[in-house]
């Protein structure tokens, strides 16, 4: 049975958040390369107005976030994670009325000279209510109950994040029937969910293109 982790006297896992690191490195050099060829001055201010100096803000708020993180004790996650999942949820029926649209997708929230995507945030929050579910001692993935409630957690963000419409954010949350089959999910009955969730894609896709 999953458990949210323990607290340990080593809680981080350093092979993961060594990747983690490396890939926001990667991802970092590749937009300040971008941006090398229009010239970045000496003035930090300036630097930090910039698509590479945005991104160094947004990694440094990450990080302490991070650090937040693994700070709180991990009982106070597993007793807010369906609250924070309820306001990522929230978040995304905002976007509707109220969100900016960029590239023909309302994804983001408009704040000042920044730019907020709950679709990002709301995969935190809906990894930490499926964790919240599958810890519960009531859940067994075997039974057809804990089938639907646990397709329904995603399901949720998923279709909301569709109504944007944003498909590639979706399909993230299709990684979760890994977990799930992992805990007792029937294959058949997952293979059946993937091909009818990505048939539902490929169609609302196809619709938001002949409109536009």
């Amino acid at each position: 049975k999953t458990r949210m982790r323990a607290r340990t006297k080593t809680p981080i896992d350093w092979m993961t958040f060594s990747i983690y690191l490396g890939l926001v490195a990667i991802g970092w050099l590749m937009l300040y390369r971008v941006g090398y060829g229009e010239g970045y001055s000496g003035d930090i201010s300036e630097f930090l107005t910039t698509t590479a100096g945005r991104q160094t803000i947004w990694i440094g708020i990450s990080l302490i976030v991070f650090l937040a993180t693994i700070v709180i004790d991990e009982k106070f996650w597993q007793t807010f994670a369906y609250v924070i999942y309820v306001g990522c949820m929230l978040m995304l029926l905002l976007l509707l009325p109220f969100g900016k649209t960029i590239k023909g997708a309302t994804s983001w929230f408009s704040l000042g000279g920044f730019t907020l995507q709950p679709s990002e945030i709301a995969k935190v929050g809906t990894c930490l209510a499926v964790a919240a579910f599958l810890s519960t001692y009531s859940t067994n993935l075997r039974k057809f109950k804990s089938q639907i409630t646990a397709v329904g957690l995603i399901a949720v963000p998923m279709l909301l994040i569709l109504l944007q419409p944003d498909a590639g954010s979706a399909l993230v949350f299709l990684s979760f029937f890994l977990v799930f089959f992992r805990e007792g999910f029937p294959a058949n009955f997952l293979a059946i969910s993937i091909g009818a969730v990505s048939l539902l894609i490929i169609g609302l896709v196809n619709d938001t293109a002949q409109i536009m």
